[in-house]
């Protein structure tokens, strides 16, 4: 990463392009971390929708990426009857506090504000993205505690000893989720029998925006202690797995309401009782 060195004595002379030095190497940093992910036109965080039920809609505050660069969104209402025709759109405005006296005794604004308002239009304008855009959320997946898990108990001596399991013995099956509305109902079941001996030993999750939109993040293998935004526990009567978001999670959002399509999967990976 480049670096501005302003270590140095000696009355090092401090100029404009210094600033603009300063500048790309943030903008530089932060652009090749989004391209790492494949990230560009989405909804950062946050900018969750919420029906006032009077043809308005309240979004809370958050960030999104258009284009490659970064803006921040106020929480705001505005005013919509079809959300399909809804955007976040990118406004400009200066702050006072950067009006400043050239020496040419020119008076030039200096600090740019560039964020993006909820606004309703016919046809997408530029530099812009849909509210129901796709988001860069992460999801984990954890065991509940207190929810009759019929599996082991994930203790800490157990995962020890799944840290030790030979991955050759570790079976796997992949589930389709089914339609969730993830936004109105906090939980939903997936139909599936665990081998009778056998244990989970992790799941794995793949969660969809939309019927044919982009995939929003897969779970990478996390330790089972930590926190996340989907939970879960296994039920041997009938048998199925109970899916659960966290209340306030990434997840407990307005951009992942709908029905009428396969939410995504799961990955469950389960070993014969150790």
């Amino acid at each position: 990463m480049d670096k501005f060195i302003n270590d140095a004595s000696g009355r090092m002379p401090f100029m404009l392009n210094d600033l603009r030095f300063m500048d790309n190497i943030y903008r530089d940093a932060f652009v090749s971390f989004l391209k790492m992910h494949g990230a560009n036109n989405i909804i950062l965080h946050g900018c969750g929708l919420t029906d006032n039920g009077d043809g308005t809609y309240l979004v809370a505050a958050g960030a999104v990426v258009i284009n490659m660069e970064f803006y921040l969104c106020a929480a705001h209402s505005f005013s919509c009857d079809n959300i399909g025709e809804a955007y976040f759109v990118v406004s400009e405005t200066y702050d006072p506090a950067g009006l400043k006296k050239y020496g040419d005794d020119s008076m030039k604004d200096t600090y740019l504000l560039s964020r993006v308002v909820a606004a309703q239009h016919t046809a997408q304008p530029e530099n812009s993205i849909g509210v129901n855009a796709a988001r860069f959320a992460s999801l984990y997946v954890q065991p509940v505690s207190g929810m009759g898990l019929s599996h082991n108990d994930f203790t800490n001596t157990l995962l020890a000893k799944l840290n030790s399991i030979d991955n050759d013995n570790v079976k796997t099956k992949v589930l389709e989720i089914g339609s969730w509305d993830m936004y109105n109902d906090v939980s939903t079941f997936v139909e599936w029998e665990l081998p009778s001996g056998c244990n989970i030993v992790s799941l794995e999750a793949v969660i969809k925006l939309g019927d044919s939109a982009m995939i929003v993040d897969t779970v990478e293998t996390i330790p089972l202690s930590a926190g996340g935004y989907i939970k879960y526990s296994y039920e041997s009567s009938p048998n199925r797995l109970l899916l659960r978001r966290n209340d306030g999670g990434v997840l407990d959002d307005f951009a992942f309401a709908g029905t009428g399509f396969n939410r995504g999967y799961i990955e469950v990976r389960y070993k014969q009782g150790i």
